[in-house]
């Protein structure tokens, strides 16, 4: 995974992303046993999930950066 910068992420950040991710797309196997006028809710519950995610992984310096501070 790469920060904004190009530069890798932390493994732990890396790490701490895709489980953030897998568990925001998980939340859509409800949809086949969701009326289709709640959808919108989840997906919108989805999004907020991966933002959150998104967001947490760019606060996380890029592990070349980590050395120079």
């Amino acid at each position: 995974m790469a920060g904004t910068d190009g530069a890798a992420v932390t493994d732990g950040a890396a790490e701490a992303g895709e489980a953030g991710v897998t568990a925001a797309l998980a939340r859509m196997a409800v949809l086949g046993d969701t009326p289709v006028r709640e959808h919108v809710a989840v997906f919108e519950e989805v999004l907020g999930g991966l933002e959150a995610t998104l967001a947490s992984v760019e606060d996380v310096p890029a592990a070349s950066e980590q050395g120079r501070r």
